[in-house]
């Protein structure tokens, strides 16, 4: 069973700053999701005439649209619920915690740059590109750091050590 370490060994900075940039990812996914389900929302008929203007002049862009909103919203829900369930758990010393957020933010951190590339290269606009290249920067930022936060000694350490022993329930 994983128990909480104890008290004795203060949390290393590293554990600290993986923490906060796990919090600020899942900040960043609940945002990303409320706008984009507001713009879903507030403009319908734009999305649906630009789908439809795409669509009639044989451009590809409507459907590009429709292709990238579904796996982007799913992307930002599961993002969101994932780093929200590891971020109180990392700072609680589980090991399990610090193993699943070494696992799934390569995976995010992948699955974002080839979304976002899918973007940029769809862009015909170079101001546009660039205002999604700064977002991927952003974006990526997060979990690449909280990745080699988590790799460092000190945070090996301190989610290696024994947990508390196990006080009497009297």
């Amino acid at each position: 069973m994983d128990a909480p370490p104890g008290p004795a060994v203060p949390k290393p900075g590293t554990v600290v700053a993986a923490q906060t940039m796990v919090w600020f990812q899942f900040g960043t996914s609940v945002a990303a999701l409320v706008v984009s389900c507001a713009a879903l929302a507030v403009f319908p008929n734009d999305i649906a005439d630009l789908v439809t203007d795409a669509a009639s002049s044989g451009e590809p862009v409507g459907a590009q649209i429709m292709l990238a909103a579904v796996p982007a919203l799913g992307l930002f829900l599961v993002t969101a619920a994932v780093f929200g369930v590891l971020g109180p758990k990392l700072g609680g010393g589980r090991r399990w915690a610090r193993t699943a957020t070494l696992v799934f933010t390569p995976i995010f951190a992948l699955t974002a740059l080839a979304f976002f590339a899918a973007l940029v290269t769809a862009q015909q606009e170079p101001m546009a590109a660039f205002g999604l290249l700064i977002a991927t920067a952003f974006v990526l930022a997060f979990p690449v750091v909280a990745f080699f936060c988590l790799l460092s000694g000190s945070a090996r350490r301190w989610f290696a050590r024994p947990a508390a022993p196990a006080q009497p329930p009297y």
